[in-house]
């Protein structure tokens, strides 16, 4: 196969939209801002603490008003005499927080990027599949006319199984940095490195066999059963289909991304054409009957098992970070438990998601010659994994500088943030190119 550009572009689409999502999460949707004011504030607790020079616990007119410099000092007063609801001329936290109004502080694109975050992870999961299939084709189109002849499959399987256990240790090492040392979640609940690893795993099997297209629908539709049928029934396990990373329906979506790969690099019209019918038909059901954003929205009694849906894990906690949680055990103090709710898309969901990914491929594909001529932007795509790797590490590294969590406060901050990532990944993957 020679190298498919709308192939890197939808994976470079995925890329650019999980850095988002991810960079998003450094600062808080909403803010703060008191009246009519320009400035706006993320974290009010420290923003009074600022304030409060005397360490009273409360705020006079005076400290107040440092708030706001450029402020005359009646607009000052009147904000003052609007949170002062006690009329005590003091303000304590309480009326400080309630005093100023909820404003949306985290840009509207990244902010959509986090509503349609279970199409990047989709997307990116049905990306696994697919690149399996041009990696083995490119793996024995390499070895033949290397050594003239077939390679063994078993080089081509192991490789790939090595890859996938890089990949979990790298994201259990990620989830004891973060959380800790927490059982069982730390082996079987770490996150999407653990949903991508399991489906390097089962696809690479699929992909070796003769029959890749009949044995992955067959796979596909026997996981299809069983993802339904434990959302019909409300049940939910640990790593099959609930917690961080769930086995369903993620790598689910890795299986179709081997029948959408197998079907559209096909020289066979017939199949081609029923495929996109189904995949058009799925994308204009969904749209006509359901609002996406809606529909993917957290869960509530009323919309399970559809959409998204719930799991309350456990974690026994100290300090801010997995670090320190491991050496208060160290030194046998006490943990708190803390309640970790993840949300994972139903199997319902996946008909359209499926739609979606294929439609994003599709209109790469569409743009013909055009996606060939912007290969270079397409550059992190065509080294996916190991800039997803890296964007995590620097995502990490952020939060560790900062010393928080969210540590970003504003607009600039935040695009700044995800500029020098996302410079550093194309940096990354022109590095890996060259070499």
């Amino acid at each position: 196969m020679s190298r498919d550009h709308a192939l890197d572009a939808t994976r470079t689409f995925a890329i650019w939209m999980m850095i988002a999502c991810h960079v998003a999460r450094l600062m808080n949707k909403k803010g703060f801002q008191f009246g009519t004011t320009q400035e706006t504030y993320s974290n009010l607790r420290k923003t009074f603490a600022r304030l409060d020079v005397d360490s009273s616990k409360s705020l006079s007119k005076e400290e107040f008003g440092t708030l706001f410099p450029h402020e005359t000092k009646e607009t000052v007063a009147s904000l003052f005499n609007t949170c002062d609801t006690s009329q005590s001329d003091l303000l304590t936290y309480k009326e400080f927080f309630y005093g100023a109004d909820k404003v949306q502080i985290r840009p509207e694109w990244m902010q959509f990027s986090l509503d349609i975050e279970p199409l990047c992870q989709a997307l990116f999961m049905s990306m696994v599949g697919i690149s399996l299939l041009y990696s083995l084709d490119y793996f024995v189109t390499k070895h033949i006319s290397k050594n003239g002849q077939t390679p063994i499959g078993n080089t081509w399987r192991n490789k790939q199984w090595h890859r996938a256990a890089e990949l979990y240790g790298i994201g259990l090492i990620f989830f004891i940095f973060q959380y800790g040392i927490q059982w069982p979640w730390m082996f079987i609940g770490h996150g999407i490195l653990l949903s991508i690893s399991s489906a390097i795993v089962l696809c690479t099997l699929l992909v070796m066999t003769k029959r890749t297209l009949l044995y992955s629908m067959i796979t596909f539709v026997l996981m299809c059963t069983m993802a339904l049928t434990l959302n019909i029934y409300d049940v939910k396990i640990g790593y099959i289909n609930a917690g961080n990373g769930p086995f369903l329906p993620h790598v689910l979506l890795s299986v179709f991304g081997i029948i959408a790969g197998k079907t559209l690099i096909s020289k066979q019209r017939t199949p081609k054409l029923l495929f996109l019918g189904t995949m058009a038909a799925f994308a204009l059901i969904s749209l006509l009957s359901l609002d996406f954003m809606d529909f993917f929205d957290y869960p509530t009694p009323l919309s399970e098992p559809y959409g998204r849906r719930d799991y309350a894990a456990t974690y026994q906690t100290a300090g801010s970070n997995g670090l320190e949680q491991i050496w208060t055990m160290i030194q046998g103090g006490s943990l708190k438990p803390s309640i970790k709710e993840y949300y994972n898309y139903t199997a319902t969901s996946v008909p359209i998601l499926m739609a979606m990914c294929t439609s994003i491929y599709v209109f790469f594909r569409c743009l013909g010659s055009l996606t060939s001529k912007l290969s270079p932007l397409w550059l992190v795509g065509r080294h996916s994994l190991g800039v997803y790797i890296l964007h995590l590490i620097l995502i990490a590294l952020t939060t560790v500088l900062f010393g928080s969590m969210r540590p970003f406060e504003n607009s600039m901050e935040i695009h700044t943030c995800f500029g020098l990532i996302l410079l550093i990944c194309y940096g990354y993957s022109l590095f890996k190119e060259r070499k």
